[in-house]
């Protein structure tokens, strides 16, 4: 019986990732690994492979493919002994950069080979588990703009629909609680509740958000004018951000969230429709390679 199971998007890395896959099984073999691959035609069949990993035992589920692709499966993998690993090839790689997951075919076929693992925390948001980030505000409404795709990858197309989208900004109005303290009301640029320390493919907008702390962190951007908005930019991008005038950072296992009128929100990438986030951290629900 197969130890791994690898599944590889046909639609990440340009369409590379199947052919990563391939290497990385062959690999595997070579090193006397049992593995089997499949290169899934739906998000359905990719959480029906899941779900025999998990109920056959197997070790690890190996994702060829990006942020999007794990997050279709995190409600599959959470609370279980099958062990996430990652061959990146998506265009955000987020959650890959945060578990410092290897591009390298024969490194990581030796990590998997040598079986260890550990356990990083989840988010929950209005019921549903993500990895990486829950926010709303501008960079809500820059990664829904953006989820279509760029020929432009990783932070830069969410730089480039970023300086687009701070053009026609005017902020966005939020009550925020941390802990079931108030911790901020009025006119934001963003309110991010980070598990990671980037998201848009590289931002560093929460540069001390750890996946194995048991905390989310924080991160709110009052309202700027928009000239000093273009020049937050590159602090943002860079994790330079947390000293200046404006920008807030809290630590919190429970935070809510709730907007006046229309705002964008985002969890991992996907749109919820509500003007209420109610997000929580799930300490060490997944088992991960190390």
């Amino acid at each position: 019986m197969a130890d791994i199971s690898i599944i590889a998007n046909p639609r990440s890395g340009r369409g590379k990732s199947p052919k990563n896959a391939e290497r990385l099984l062959r690999t595997l073999k070579g090193l006397g690994t049992e593995a089997e691959l499949v290169v899934p035609g739906s998000v359905g069949e990719s959480r029906e492979v899941a779900q025999r990993a998990v109920e056959a035992g197997r070790k690890f589920l190996v994702v060829a493919g990006g942020d999007g692709t794990v997050r279709d499966l995190l409600g599959l993998l959470s609370g279980s002994e099958t062990s996430l690993a990652i061959l990146p090839s998506g265009r955000g790689n987020d959650l890959s950069r945060a578990l410092r997951a290897t591009k390298l075919v024969d490194r990581l076929a030796r990590r998997l080979k040598s079986g260890q693992t550990h356990r990083m925390d989840l988010g929950e948001a209005n019921g549903q588990l993500f990895a990486t980030v829950a926010t709303g505000g501008l960079d809500a409404e820059v990664g829904r703009l953006t989820s279509g795709g760029s020929s432009i990858g990783g932070s830069g197309g969410y730089v480039l629909q970023a300086l687009k989208s701070i053009s026609s900004f005017n902020g966005y109005e939020m009550a925020l609680e941390a802990d079931a303290r108030e911790v901020f009301a009025g006119s934001v640029t963003l309110a991010a509740c980070a598990n990671t320390p980037t998201y848009g493919g590289g931002l560093r907008v929460a540069p001390g958000a750890d996946i194995s702390d048991g905390r989310l962190d924080l991160i709110v951007v009052e309202r700027v004018p928009r000239p000093r908005a273009f020049a937050l930019l590159p602090s943002l991008a860079f994790g330079q951000h947390l000293s200046t005038d404006g920008v807030r950072s809290f630590s919190a296992q429970d935070i809510r969230i709730e907007t006046a009128g229309s705002v964008p929100l985002l969890v991992d990438g996907e749109p919820v429709d509500s003007n209420r986030l109610h997000v929580a951290i799930q300490p060490s629900a997944l088992s991960v390679l190390a």
